[in-house]
């Protein structure tokens, strides 16, 4: 049992929408990455669901592992790790902003200069949209695709790159390259390994 646990330990996540990303980031670097996702349900719960991990790994496992990745949310600082349990947080606000790095925008066929034209012409288009506001404060942000929430606008998003695919599974494909090899590590601005944050690219994905 502490075998197998160890060769994919447990990895808490957030909420749903995490968990189908790294489920489906599992499936396509065909079990290459080695984690078990859990969902916390909520931001909230993840100090006791580090308590309770902490506390079966340690007394069931040996070199025992976990590891747990938390939105950034308005949040610069890093989060320190309480080993063995390893503590992440993404670059980016939210698991969402993932949506708009360069490679997952270039797998669904368009790059940020083509996304910003359709998001313009959805705001002169849609002006009775109920998410029309959220939409224009986005844009008066500068379209900032790192730190913008975009939680109540990311299926306009995912719907103007013009895939079918729901955007957790679109995320997941190219987190699950990035493991494979399929993708480069590039920390640079924009970029999938730096929206995802240092630590976690090179402590996960070797």
């Amino acid at each position: 049992l502490s075998n197998l646990f160890n060769e994919s330990p447990i990895f808490l996540v957030e909420g749903e929408d995490d968990l189908r990303i790294w489920q489906q980031a599992i499936r396509t670097s065909q079990g290459k990455l080695k984690i078990y996702p859990v969902d916390i349900d909520g931001i909230d719960h993840f100090s006791e669901y580090e308590k309770c991990v902490l506390d079966i790994i340690n007394s069931v496992y040996d070199s025992p592992i976990a590891y747990s990745l938390r939105d950034k949310d308005d949040i610069d600082s890093d989060i320190e790790n309480i080993p063995p349990l390893k503590r992440y947080r993404l670059n980016c606000r939210a698991a969402e902003n993932l949506i708009l790095c360069d490679e997952v925008l270039s797998s669904l066929g368009v790059n940020w200069e083509t996304m910003i034209i359709r998001l313009d012409n959805w705001l002169s288009r849609i002006k009775d949209h109920p998410k029309y506001s959220k939409m224009k404060e986005f844009k008066g942000s500068g379209y900032d695709r790192l730190n913008f929430k975009l939680k109540e606008i990311r299926n306009i998003i995912i719907g103007e790159t013009g895939t079918e695919k729901p955007w957790e599974v679109a995320v997941g494909q190219v987190i699950g390259k990035l493991v494979n090899g399929e993708l480069s590590k590039d920390f640079s601005k924009n970029k999938l390994s730096s929206y995802l944050g240092e630590n976690l690219v090179n402590e996960l994905i070797k």
